[in-house]
């Protein structure tokens, strides 16, 4: 009886291994899983005690999109101490003062609008008083021609100079006018030597009037940007 009682199919003892082989792995398992999360909880007090660490005002204060980064482009970024100080500079559009580029065009409109009353009133005396020649221009007869060929002409002189940026148009009147000088040169420079080959296709001298005419952005630009600079000096 004792030795039946101790006796176990090879059945039973199969199942009885199956079922310890089950035990095992659900014990792995379990512990595998308690594992995963004890290293979760450690993770989350890392970073919880990191970031208490770091007050929020101290962060992103130089991010792109930031108010300290769009109010200071080009300045000097602080860095932690001892490490070295980098500088980073900010690309800004070539066109900053839009303020002088439409001031520079409309001084040309109203520089090509006045010269060509100036010239009637000029023609209509001539007709009452003896003795007056009456000199007309050639190629800028037409004022809004006039106007418009006068400010691309400036446009394509000032731009690859850089003349529509703030320390150029607001950086004391010495720099708006030297920059008046090389730009505005230039651009004369174009306008005649275009004439000159207009002319000399059609076969006529260049008109003096003409030359005389777009040598008048000089003193015209020029006054604007003396009188933009030296204000902008005061405010």
């Amino acid at each position: 009886q004792i030795k039946s009682e101790l006796y176990l199919s090879p059945s039973r003892c199969s199942s009885l291994r199956r079922a310890s082989i089950y035990c095992f792995l659900q014990r792995q398992h379990e512990t595998v899983r308690e594992m995963a999360r004890l290293r979760l909880w450690r993770l989350a007090a890392l970073l919880l005690s990191s970031t208490a660490l770091v007050p929020p005002c101290a962060t992103n204060r130089y991010a792109p999109g930031s108010m300290r980064h769009q109010r200071a482009p080009g300045s000097t970024l602080h860095q932690r101490p001892g490490r070295r100080r980098r500088t980073a500079t900010y690309a800004s559009p070539e066109i900053e003062d839009r303020l002088a580029l439409g001031g520079d065009v409309a001084v040309l409109f109203l520089y090509s609008y006045t010269q060509k009353s100036l010239d009637t009133i000029y023609a209509v005396t001539a007709n009452y008083v003896d003795g007056i020649a009456v000199d007309e221009m050639d190629c800028f007869r037409d004022p809004s021609f006039a106007a418009a060929a006068l400010s691309l002409a400036w446009l394509c002189g000032a731009l690859p100079q850089g003349a529509f940026r703030f320390d150029v148009t607001r950086g004391g009147v010495n720099n708006a006018l030297t920059t008046v000088a090389k730009c505005g040169g230039l651009s004369v420079a174009a306008v005649v030597l275009l004439l000159s080959i207009r002319a000399a296709a059609a076969g006529v001298p260049l008109s003096p009037q003409d030359a005389g005419f777009a040598a008048g952005i000089l003193p015209i630009v020029g006054a604007w940007r003396y009188v933009l600079a030296d204000t902008s000096a005061k405010l």
